[in-house]
């Protein structure tokens, strides 16, 4: 007659051990929410230098030629007075300063088909309170990262829908939301965000828009996507004049493969600099 009794209690255990988890991971991602709206907050009176590198490369993963490197002032741009369902998303915005180690010629305005937007969204605007419902959230150990005790979270889409692709020139972007894993590292005293990983999975074959098969010069108009990787990583950077630390960006790694071809495009931001109310800059 203890079985029943055994079994009973076991499940009682487990769903004890759920609710507790799921309450853990609301009350994380509450926190999380909290910081990311005040990094925003507090990113728009800061600017950087951001040095970006793209290098392709054969199938195989070996340099093809020189890279390209690119080197822009950039700052966040949010404006939360405007909270509720019209509050805009918020960007990282750039300007460039350099091209290959010299100052930009008036053909370097238009953007090759590989460099980051002049205004693109934020990486982190995913963990802002109104887009965390999109994802589904959870809690899978614990780790070091940089000394800090960090907790492991691993997300994906909630609700994945189609594959979106978008193409400029002979580069197309790829979102499969239903091949996309991502893992987050969260301070656990802080809150703040330490890393983050993200990855799409293939192999996935798309087709080429006929009229940019016939610019690339024929030959097969299939491209067939097998992975693509992305690591952002952030670090304390200390302001002075008022004191402030911050957890700011150190670096974005991507890597992106197809069955013919990859690119490597690395950003690395140095130099922060902070506007105070009166109009100075502070390191």
């Amino acid at each position: 007659m203890r079985a029943p009794l055994l079994l009973v209690t076991a499940a009682l255990a487990g769903a004890s051990a759920i609710a507790q988890e799921t309450t853990d991971v609301r009350d994380l991602l509450r926190r999380v929410g909290e910081r990311v709206e005040t990094y925003y907050a507090r990113a728009q009176s800061i600017i950087c230098l951001e040095t970006v590198s793209v290098q392709r490369m054969t199938s195989n993963l070996s340099a093809e030629g020189f890279p390209r490197r690119l080197e822009y002032d950039l700052r966040v741009s949010w404006d939360a007075a405007t909270a509720g369902e019209d509050m805009p998303e918020p960007n990282t915005v750039r300007e460039l300063r350099r091209v290959n180690g010299r100052a930009p010629k008036n053909s370097d305005e238009e953007i090759k088909c590989l460099d980051p937007r002049p205004l693109s969204l934020d990486p982190l605007a995913f963990l802002l309170p109104r887009h965390q419902e999109e994802y589904t959230f959870t809690v899978k150990g614990r780790d070091k990262i940089d000394r800090r005790n960090a907790l492991r979270v691993e997300y994906t889409y909630a609700h994945p829908g189609e594959p979106e692709f978008t193409w400029r020139e002979t580069c197309v972007s790829i979102s499969l939301p239903a091949r996309t894993t991502g893992r987050v590292w969260i301070d656990q005293a802080t809150g703040d965000v330490l890393r983050v990983e993200e990855g799409q999975r293939g192999p996935y074959e798309i087709r080429m828009p006929t009229e940019l098969w016939r610019k690339a010069g024929g030959g097969s108009d299939r491209l067939v996507f097998e992975r693509s990787n992305v690591t952002i990583r952030y670090k304390t950077i200390a302001f002075r004049d008022p004191e402030e630390t911050l957890i700011l960006p150190e670096s974005i790694d991507s890597l992106s493969v197809a069955r013919e071809s990859a690119v490597r495009i690395t950003h690395t931001f140095s130099g922060y600099q902070r506007f105070v109310t009166d109009a100075r800059i502070v390191q």
